[in-house]
């Protein structure tokens, strides 16, 4: 639990500096990272989930439906949401809620 959580973390850093950066698009990698654990926080802790789905909205902004199904769509997005995926799968159920209410959604 605690690796899920430090992941977390990461995940919510990945998002802030990409959202900070001089880049006219967010980077592929860490939007599949996000989505990814919104995806599965959004069954275990769907509170927590809003938060991180308001990050993404603030990541995305001013980006066109095209330019955003472009980045889902390319290899590296596809790469870091399924590396996320399969690793929250194996998340034990009894630990998965307090890893999503653990996570860097609580500090932004």
């Amino acid at each position: 639990m605690r690796v899920l959580k430090i992941l977390c973390v990461g995940a919510g850093l990945l998002i802030a500096g990409s959202a900070w950066a001089d880049q006219s698009a967010p980077d592929p990698q860490a939007l599949g990272t996000i989505e990814a654990l919104v995806g599965y926080c959004s069954k275990v802790a769907p509170a927590e989930a809003v938060k991180f789905q308001e990050q993404i909205k603030q990541l995305l902004k001013g980006q066109s439906e095209k330019e955003v199904a472009g980045i889902r769509g390319s290899d590296e997005y596809r790469k870091a949401y399924d590396t996320m995926a399969a690793f929250v799968a194996k998340v034990d159920q009894r630990n998965a809620k307090v890893a999503c209410s653990g996570s860097a959604a609580q500090s932004q």
